[in-house]
């Protein structure tokens, strides 16, 4: 969720140290390329592909639209799993609309 808000946000600051991360955890270049290029990956479970569908909808913040995401998303994910998936989503973009702010300053 991190890598597609970094991508979709086009985030020079977190998108390197987000897509080393990944591969540190064993995700393969192929993979990271392919959810990269696309803001999707079709080789993900149902859960993961639903996770990346509602990190991509955060980067252009529509309320009414993100809200309908969020029930549908709620309804498919366990408590814990619902509040995580809210809070990463969060985390992603505000990260990545700071990091433009740190970009020009030494």
């Amino acid at each position: 969720m991190l890598a597609i808000v970094a991508r979709g946000l086009d985030c020079k600051v977190c998108a390197p140290e987000i897509g080393e991360a990944l591969r540190m955890e064993g995700l393969h270049e192929p993979a990271l390329t392919q959810a990269l290029a696309h803001l999707d990956d079709p080789e993900l479970d149902a859960g993961e592909q639903l996770l990346l569908r509602f990190a991509r909808e955060t980067i252009w913040y529509e309320p009414g639209q993100l809200q309908r995401s969020a029930r549908a998303l709620r309804d498919r994910l366990s408590g814990p799993q619902f509040l995580e998936a809210i809070g990463v989503a969060s985390l992603a973009n505000g990260l990545c609309r700071m990091g433009a702010m740190v970009l020009d300053h030494p």
